[in-house]
């Protein structure tokens, strides 16, 4: 009876969906450990810092794009058991901060970039591009990137004085002094860990400037992509 193979159809579906939900929680516990815990925070150290400087530019909203994020990780998570991490995103971002792009162009990045790995996935094609981009390629674009961006920082310098406030040179210094001794001497996200400095620092200053910490409900818009 066709009311029965669909009743029947909804039970399967339902018993694998909790199947698959407790082999996630056992292989979860069975791995929970303080290294597991500061890996799953290794990647935030690079992604915090460029999506706050991106959202300070206006190409992205951070409300939204921490929402997705979370959702994906978990359906990601929930289906391979293993982060999936995407990182021409992080070019993206690096490319919105040294030249700028605005929200549409951001979101056409995006959409674009996610095409094209679906579309290598779904080939099996991925370990084709790989032999035929020449690691040197991959390496200088990072290195392009990465000294956009520190021109981009070093920018702000002439802005600031030495001891004008929380915003100054002598707290890009002591920054880029505790950056090397993290980054020379242990083991820590050096990015979270100057990110995390940067936020205390602008709630201090905020509160002493007299302004209060607001916080407001998730509001999700849709950007139409765009190619400026």
């Amino acid at each position: 009876h066709p009311t029965h193979r669909v009743m029947a159809e909804n039970h399967s579906w339902r018993s694998a969906t909790a199947n698959l939900f407790r082999q996630r929680l056992k292989s979860y516990r069975s791995r929970l450990c303080l290294d597991e815990l500061s890996g799953s925070l290794g990647d935030l150290g690079t992604l915090l810092p460029l999506l706050a400087a991106c959202a300070k530019l206006g190409s992205m909203r951070m409300g939204p794009a921490f929402f997705w994020m979370g959702i994906f990780n978990i359906v990601s998570g929930l289906q391979w058991d293993i982060p999936m991490p995407v990182q021409p995103m992080k070019s993206i971002a690096a490319v919105a901060i040294s030249d700028g792009l605005t929200p549409g162009a951001f979101a056409a990045a995006g959409i674009l970039t996610g095409g094209i790995v679906m579309l290598l996935g779904l080939t099996q094609s991925i370990e084709l591009a790989n032999k035929l981009m020449p690691p040197c390629v991959v390496a200088g674009m990072q290195v392009g990137l990465g000294v956009k961006m520190a021109a981009q920082g070093c920018s702000y310098w002439n802005s600031f004085g030495w001891l004008d406030g929380v915003d100054c040179k002598v707290t890009a210094l002591s920054c880029l002094v505790l950056a090397l001794v993290l980054m020379l001497r242990t083991q820590l996200p050096t990015a979270l860990v100057i990110f995390t400095v940067g936020l205390g620092l602008t709630a201090f200053d905020v509160l002493r400037q007299g302004s209060s910490i607001q916080v407001s409900m998730l509001h999700l818009e849709t950007v139409v992509p765009t190619s400026e």
